[in-house]
């Protein structure tokens, strides 16, 4: 938001730059004031009229518990933390309005989302998702992973599904930046830089 603000006032002319520029000024200051931390067991709905929120801590929405995140989420991660799903997550961007978690700074620097409920399908809808040592571990958990995007991290995806049978959907997803995907199940299967997952496993 501050760097598109300050690349549309740069392009203005000098009269017109300082007419606008309260106006913008007081937008990246709303967009800050209004950011909501989130950190421990969560639940319930996150909206983008909230946009952003601040992963400030490890995250955990607990068993038997839901969390959606709805389209247009913004979420920003300050530090290395965890995102960990022992109850049920759903990630329902769409493709006109898609979820985007990432880290407050370039590079390779949170731990990524560990699914890890045994009975629940969680679901990753028109996400991106970045700078993330893993982005998405599954341990015998089923997850539908459809339309997302995963770039510049460590790792993409992690299936471990040993001793399970939840089922798992990868379909149309797009990965960049020497991210990986990895089922640890009947088969290995590895994507590099810039290839894209389309048909789905």
């Amino acid at each position: 938001m501050k760097k598109i603000c300050l690349h549309f006032i740069k392009n203005l002319k000098s009269e017109k730059r300082r007419f606008i520029f309260p106006f913008v000024f007081l937008a990246v200051l709303s967009y800050s004031i209004f950011a909501i931390d989130v950190i421990g067991n969560q639940s319930g709905e996150w909206n983008s009229e909230n946009n952003p929120y601040n992963m400030i801590g490890d995250i955990t929405v607990p068993a038997n518990e839901i969390l959606t995140i709805n389209a247009g989420v913004e979420v920003i991660v300050q530090g290395n933390y965890l995102f960990t799903v022992a109850g049920k997550l759903l990630s329902m961007g769409t493709e006109e309005d898609s979820i985007f978690i990432h880290s407050n700074s370039e590079g390779v620097n949170w731990n990524g989302i560990r699914l890890e409920n045994e009975i629940e399908t969680s679901v990753f809808q028109h996400c991106r998702i970045e700078n993330a040592e893993l982005a998405i571990k599954s341990v015998n958990s089923a997850v539908n992973i459809v339309n997302c995007t995963f770039f510049h991290n460590e790792k993409a995806i992690d299936i471990f599904g040993i001793g399970n049978q939840s089922n798992v959907l990868i379909q149309n997803c797009v990965v960049k930046e020497e991210s990986v995907i990895r089922l640890f199940a009947a088969i290995i299967f590895i994507i590099t830089s810039g290839r894209e997952l389309r048909r789905g496993i």
